[in-house]
């Protein structure tokens, strides 16, 4: 276990570190998933590093000159938004969310993305497919994270892996 949290801190440390790095060593993404029982919710934040979803973005969208972080944030919202909605997605109990992507903040090299699944009841296992980057890097890892009830799971997925189970039931 505590080699998982000596890797985990290594390949979070370059998004935590902010304007002090101008270029990172690893592709790596974590995205923390949460559900909220009173709300009925799955609380969604991804942290990606700002040049590398640009590089997706322009390629998914064929706009090679895009700078994100010049655009207006409505048109970031969409083209981001479309992007992440595409790439991500989350099966519970065999039963596919629907998602919305609520918007972004720019957090030293990374964004930070937030999306929502309303409308979710309780569920056991959880299925989370994570694809964002893949078509960038042969070395893109992205961890992902799922908390249900104080509980957190966790996993790494990588190309040849873009789906994790995460069980918290019987």
């Amino acid at each position: 276990m505590s080699s998982f949290v000596g890797i985990l801190f290594f390949v979070s440390l370059p998004l935590t570190c902010g304007q002090a790095l101008t270029r990172h060593p690893v592709h790596v993404s974590v995205t923390e998933i949460e559900y909220d029982a009173a709300e009925k919710e799955l609380e969604i934040m991804m942290r990606i590093f700002i040049d590398d979803l640009e590089n997706a973005l322009r390629q998914y969208h064929k706009q090679p000159g895009l700078d994100i972080l010049n655009t207006d944030e409505a048109t970031a919202k969409k083209l981001i938004g479309a992007y992440l909605l595409d790439k991500f997605q989350i099966v519970l109990d065999n039963r596919k969310t629907q998602m919305e992507y609520l918007g972004q903040e720019v957090e030293g090299q990374a964004f930070i993305c937030y999306i929502l699944a309303p409308g979710i009841r309780s569920w056991a296992t959880a299925e989370v497919t994570n694809r964002i980057l893949f078509e960038l890097f042969d070395d893109q890892s992205n961890i992902v994270h799922v908390t249900s009830g104080g509980v957190t799971r966790s996993r790494r997925l990588v190309p040849d892996n873009q789906a994790g189970t995460f069980s918290f039931g019987p």
